[in-house]
């Protein structure tokens, strides 16, 4: 898990996200092992962006658990069980501030 960990960040700083956050949650609970917040300037970036990491996903054969979001594209949300990683745009990731919620985490990004 740590390798597709690695290869979504990877993957998020090359196409400009903003703002990359990731947390450890294995220690406190047990829905999922990382989180990973990032942000882009509108929702037509988080939709193009979305649709980059579904392509990465799928050559690694790798389907998610559920997909929220998209078509809205302010907050999508890919949940691969593991791995829970939230594209938000600027503005909705200010209003929620969901660094805030996971704090308690450990932080790795």
């Amino acid at each position: 898990m740590q390798d597709i960990f690695n290869l979504i960040v990877e993957k998020l700083k090359n196409v400009g996200a903003k703002n990359i956050s990731a947390y450890d949650t294995q220690t406190k609970n047990n829905l999922t092992k990382y989180i990973i917040l990032t942000s882009f300037e509108n929702e037509e970036e988080c939709k193009i962006v979305c649709n980059e990491i579904l392509n990465l996903l799928s050559e690694m054969h790798i389907q998610p658990y559920n997909l929220e979001g998209l078509n809205k594209g302010s907050w999508i949300v890919i949940d691969l069980k593991d791995i829970i990683l939230h594209i938000l745009s600027v503005k909705e990731r200010e209003k929620y501030n969901l660094e805030k919620l996971y704090k308690n985490y450990k932080k790795i990004l």
